[in-house]
């Protein structure tokens, strides 16, 4: 029998031939629904499914009241605790976290440019005095 002509032997509920199509039918002439266990397969991915789907839901992100203001390092390190953990319980997807991760990680790229030059800066405002008082800058 060609691939084309291969049904699955079962039937629906109608009584009629089971209508799966020719390549979801197995060498054994079931397809996944009417092989034997097949029904009780069927219902567990169902069950899986729904259980996914009710996590989904669940996943509710997270709190804005409990995201601290990133104004230094720490508060990037805390933020950064706050989503591992809210990832691993399931309250925010891996792509939410991902997406804060790198966002935190451009935050502190930032913010160190930013010390850097108000340090550059803060040294520049000392050569000057120091060159206003008659010493050289070396």
């Amino acid at each position: 029998m060609s691939e084309r002509e291969r049904r699955c032997a079962g039937t629906n509920t109608s009584g009629e031939p089971c209508g799966a199509h020719a390549s979801f039918v197995g060498p054994d002439g079931w397809c996944p629904a009417h092989a034997p266990g097949g029904r009780q397969r069927l219902r567990e991915a169902g069950q899986r499914g729904a259980e996914a789907s009710a996590r989904a839901r669940r996943a509710q992100g997270l709190d804005p009241d409990e995201l601290p203001e990133l104004r230094a390092p720490k508060d990037a390190q805390r933020l950064l605790e706050l989503v591992a953990r809210a990832v691993a319980e399931g309250r925010l997807g891996h792509r939410q976290g991902d997406a804060v991760t790198r966002t935190v990680r451009a935050w502190l790229v930032a913010h160190e440019q930013g010390e850097v030059r108000e340090r550059m800066e803060r040294l520049r405002e000392q050569v000057d005095e120091l060159r206003k008082g008659g010493l050289k800058a070396v």
